[in-house]
């Protein structure tokens, strides 16, 4: 959602007046009549600015910014106020709002504020996803290159899933890139230290599957790096990748 308004206000007509402003500009506006509903939809990634009433029942202006910069400190708070509250608004500036309005006031002066700020937003944004991209690319390991937006999508769903303690099922077509996608996930993760262990299960034999993940006694096997223990048991806390898991017998999946 770019140019999105979060629009704070008790007031319904005010709320409907001023969105009906922002929405001719060219702005996307979500209008809350409480900060407490209003935080429900914010979060470190919300794409544009705050716009707020300080006065307020419950939660006002000031206890909505508050809340915000905890979120993103980063994220453009602009305050409505009235005469009384100016003193309060020049506090709050010194606090981290992006800046305030006093009452009444033009819909030009509005949307010329909410412009720059909106600017302010989008130039943060790019840098975070300019510096999560850098970071991605630069570090060892596999790359995944490409920005279209099912890499990206990718890229962003292996930043969520890197550091789960859960298995996680690679599921793709044949040379479409699993084992590259396990390393990335790998090399992302606060596993990365670890060494990352590939099993191909269809490059073994199934007669002798079961004798190298769980073992075998007195015969040695023709199988290498197996003298007599299991790969299983060498895998503790490890990061394992699992290819062709479809091709081992159901008794050792």
């Amino acid at each position: 959602m770019p140019n999105s308004i979060m629009l704070v206000d008790d007031e319904k007509h005010i709320r409907v007046a001023v969105g009906q402003t922002l929405e001719l500009a060219g702005y996307d506006v979500t209008a809350c009549e409480a900060a407490e509903e209003a935080l429900t939809h914010l979060n470190s990634e919300w794409p544009g600015i705050v716009v707020t009433d300080i006065s307020m029942p419950g939660m006002g202006g000031l206890g909505l910014l508050e809340r915000v910069r905890r979120l993103d400190a980063d994220l453009p708070v602009i305050l409505i106020t009235g005469h009384g509250d100016i003193s309060m608004a020049v506090q709050a500036m010194r606090d981290g709002a992006y800046d305030f309005i006093e009452k009444p006031f033009s819909s030009e002066l509005l949307v010329d504020v909410i412009r720059r700020a909106q600017e302010k937003r989008n130039l943060t944004l790019e840098n975070r996803n300019l510096r999560k991209a850098l970071q991605a690319q630069g570090g060892i390991g596999p790359r995944i290159i490409g920005e279209s937006p099912s890499i990206q999508q990718l890229r962003n769903m292996i930043q969520h899933v890197a550091d789960t303690p859960a298995d996680i099922l690679l599921h793709a077509e044949t040379g479409s890139g699993k084992d590259l996608v396990a390393r990335y996930i790998h090399e992302h993760s606060n596993r990365r230290d670890k060494n990352f262990v590939a099993i191909n299960c269809g490059a073994v034999p199934e007669n002798l599957i079961e004798s190298e993940l769980f073992g075998h006694e007195r015969v040695p096997l023709p199988m290498p790096n197996s003298a007599g223990s299991a790969s299983l048991s060498m895998l503790t806390a490890v990061p394992c990748f699992w290819m062709k898991l479809k091709v081992c017998p159901w008794h050792c999946r």
